[in-house]
């Protein structure tokens, strides 16, 4: 999977999807993707071991960085993103509550297994 597969998820949940108008841009979208990687790292190891090797994770520079986790992560991987989104943009009216409602979700997602 690679880094615009959660971008192009994190748009659609946002309704983002107007080219001209993003909120915001793919280069803030690959840090939260690089963040969000590394939350899941965190959070559940173990989904980086296939036939007893464990996956690098490696740090995600571009919208084609190939990611460790597969496409069964990707819901979990785009809330945390957009997580951090809301969380940069704290200073506007709500975002903080909607901060919140994505880092649910991505631990909602984490901890039911995917």
């Amino acid at each position: 999977m690679l880094a615009s597969d959660v971008i192009a998820t994190v748009r659609r949940i946002l309704n983002d999807e107007t080219v001209d108008a993003y909120r915001w841009t793919d280069v803030a979208l690959v840090r939260y993707v690089d963040f969000a990687q590394r939350a899941l790292q965190k959070s559940r190891p173990d989904l980086l071991y296939s036939g007893g090797a464990m996956t690098a994770v490696t740090e995600v520079t571009a919208t084609s960085t190939v990611l460790a986790f597969d496409e069964d992560s990707l819901e979990a991987l785009a809330h945390y993103a957009i997580y951090m989104g809301f969380t940069e943009d704290g200073d506007e009216t709500g975002n903080e509550s909607r901060a919140q409602k994505h880092l649910d979700f991505f631990a909602k997602l984490v901890d039911g297994g995917f």
